[in-house]
Parts: structure tokens; C-alpha cells; sequence
């Protein structure tokens, strides 16, 4: 499953992609900026594989970023579930599409569950695609 992002803070549109890399339209966000996700978990959902937001650095570095999810099902609570990950750091290389981990902030996702995220970065300049879910 890929969900793109639906608004870009950086942007300060409804617009999220603000930010061509070749042939990709991407969300850019720089410090202290970010995107939000909101998406539904399908109904055939029984384990998270893995959750990746994928981006195109513009630069070599090591990356920071935060996330913070709120979810649940329909007849619950919005923030039934709320989990975070603070000051996570991978290592980007200019240009390389990378795929930095969210799993651990939806830890409990149940099938039908509607998700919405927010993920923001210390670093410069990350363009990011989007969201990719895999499930089993």
C-alpha cells in the first residue's frame, strides 16, 4: 500500500508536492517542517511487515526526523491509539531514494483502523514521495 501525503506544512497549501526531482513531484520540507498521512488500514489486515516514508535526500548526511500517529477504528476514540518516535536518525546519500522506518509508531494497528501521521525532520531540505505499508 502507498499513500502520498495530503498536506505539506512547508507549503502551507493543501497542495503537499511543491518540489520536482526529476520526474517525481515531491513534498519538500526543510527544519522543523513536515508532512501529514491519513489513510485506512484494509480489512484483510493482520500484521504490520513494514512502514517506510520514502524520500529523495538533498544532500549526504545523517537525517533526523520525528513521527506521530493517532488511530482507531470506526466507533472509537481518533487517538484511540498515540505512539511516537522521537529523534530517529538515518544516513542519506544525495539523491538516493532512502526509506527511513514508522513501524514503531503504529504498533498496535488493527484491520480498519484510520491512521493520520505527521512526520517532520531537523534536516534541511527532504523531499519526500510518500508512504509505503506492507502487510501480511
Amino acid at each position: 500500500m502507498f499513500v502520498t501525503p495530503i498536506v505539506n506544512n512547508a507549503a502551507a497549501t493543501a497542495n503537499a508536492f511543491n518540489a520536482a526531482v526529476g520526474d517525481f513531484y515531491t513534498a519538500q520540507i526543510t527544519n522543523a517542517q513536515g508532512v501529514y498521512f491519513n489513510f485506512r488500514i484494509p480489512s484483510d489486515f493482520v500484521s504490520l511487515v513494514t512502514a517506510v516514508v520514502v524520500m529523495i535526500p538533498d544532500a549526504t548526511e545523517t537525517i533526523s526526523y520525528d513521527v506521530a500517529t493517532d488511530y482507531g477504528g470506526s466507533g472509537e476514540a481518533y487517538n484511540t491509539h498515540s505512539e511516537s518516535i522521537t529523534d530517529a536518525t538515518a544516513s542519506a546519500t544525495l539523491s538516493q531514494i532512502l526509506q527511513v522506518s514508522v513501524a514503531n509508531s503504529m504498533t498496535l494497528l488493527s484491520a480498519n483502523d484510520y491512521v493520520g501521521m505527521f512526520f517532520d525532520s531537523d534536516t534541511s531540505n527532504l523531499r519526500i514521495i510518500g508512504l509505503y505499508i506492507k502487510y501480511q
